[in-house]
């Protein structure tokens, strides 16, 4: 009988940063990358094992400090322990070092440790190189793709978003990642199209620590509905089709009253949507800019509907699978998003989902929802119970946990075959 190696102590590289070392290094806090990190090791840690949050101390947008070489920190956050990096912080100058010192560190940081096993979130040029190192002593990893990079020629066109030069590394980096692992962990199915097919691979769409739930109150959707929109206000995340939505309420001018449009995640507000929330005209449009944790738990509380966008024919359409959606899900709140992900198992069940991704479309589902709130609030009621299900920290925990274990051994068991 086969017995599986035993998967206790586990290495997690990714680009997290601690508060403080936002605050010392002058690094522009990503709220959303350090609360996917927090969740899938809490998850783990959730599972009584033990995780090590291994990250960089550096981005090219630092910020000028008084010291310009910074140390070794370490920290314990909710059972989690996280090590950053020592690097030298200057802006451009520390990322491009980045690569030469990150990989040296950690291999001195390997020397000291122990660890069953390796999960390296994304990508970059010193995890791929870190990849590298992993395999040659022997321990095992898998990599958690969050995006896909593919790129394309047209990336090399004028006023394209894309940025061709960052896309072909970053493509390279994924390639050698995802080549190198014992395993894949990604957001959404459509995700292996894109990746090794012969890897172990777990999708993994969702994952809410207990902290995150907010009150289990119940659901109300009364006027005036609040709709949440947040994220990325560029054409592929649907800010067109939000804008022209915004548009046909005021001009149908019936219905504008019974909504509230309440928009973060960003300051620098494309200026047709900032000129539509400064005219004295309903649908109200509050622009909240960029929330703090607790700020962004708070509206999130507030909110009735939360948009998914993302555009079905986008350039990021099978790249990205929006995580917000999930978050949204777990709180209970009714979600209209466009055909992206994995949604379509969860559409008229647990989330609503647009069929032809216009204006018109999404205000005739909105002015439904005023009109028969109580169908509306049974797919939401529906969506909280089942992101609890499987989304959870003890649920997700479990499935990581089989998930290590068995690519673990296989690899090991391969590794002295």
């Amino acid at each position: 009988m086969k017995v599986l190696m035993r998967c206790e102590r586990i290495l997690y590289l990714s680009y997290y940063y601690p508060l403080d070392v936002v605050k010392s290094r002058g690094l522009p806090g990503n709220i959303a990358s350090n609360n996917r990190v927090k969740r899938i090791a809490g998850a783990l840690v959730s599972a009584q094992h033990i995780v090590q949050v291994a990250t960089p101390g550096i981005c090219a947008r630092c910020g000028f400090t008084s010291k310009l070489f910074h140390g070794t920190y370490s920290t314990l956050d909710n059972g989690i322990g996280v090590t950053v990096a020592p690097a030298v912080v200057i802006p451009f100058v520390g990322a491009l070092l980045e690569p030469l010192l990150f990989p040296i560190w950690m291999l001195l940081f390997l020397r000291r440790s122990r660890f069953d096993g390796a999960i390296i979130y994304n990508y970059s040029p010193s995890f791929a190189l870190i990849s590298i190192l992993l395999r040659c002593l022997g321990i095992p990893f898998v990599a958690q793709v969050e995006d896909i990079t593919q790129p394309k020629f047209s990336d090399w066109r004028i006023g394209n978003e894309s940025r061709p030069v960052q896309q072909l590394v970053l493509w390279f980096c994924m390639k050698t990642v995802a080549g190198l692992s014992s395993g894949l962990i990604v957001p959404s199915k459509r995700f292996q199209f894109f990746l090794p097919e012969k890897k172990p691979c777990l999708v993994l769409g969702g994952c809410v620590t207990d902290s995150e739930w907010g009150e289990d109150r119940p659901i109300r959707l009364q006027i005036p509905i609040r709709v949440l929109f947040a994220g990325r206000y560029l054409t592929d995340d649907g800010l067109d089709l939000l804008i022209a939505a915004i548009k046909l309420l005021r001009s149908e001018k019936q219905y504008a009253e019974h909504f509230v449009f309440d928009c973060c995640g960003t300051k620098d507000y494309p200026n047709e949507l900032r000129l539509l929330s400064t005219a004295k005209e309903d649908p109200v449009i509050r622009l909240h800019g960029l929330l703090s944790d607790d700020e962004y738990r708070s509206l999130l509380a507030e909110t009735d509907v939360a948009l998914v966008l993302q555009k079905v024919q986008g350039r990021h359409a099978n790249l990205r699978s929006p995580s917000k959606a999930y978050e949204f899900l777990a709180g209970g709140k009714l979600v209209i998003t466009t055909d992206v992900g994995d949604f379509a198992l969860l559409s008229g069940e647990c989330l609503i989902m647009l069929q032809h991704e216009s204006a018109e479309e999404l205000v005739r589902i909105l002015v439904d929802i005023t009109e028969n709130p109580k169908k509306y609030e049974k797919i939401a009621i529906a969506a909280r119970t089942f992101s609890r299900r499987e989304s959870s920290s003890r649920a997700v925990g479990k499935k990581l946990i089989a998930f290590l274990t068995q690519v673990f051994s296989k690899s090991q068991s391969s590794s002295h075959g």
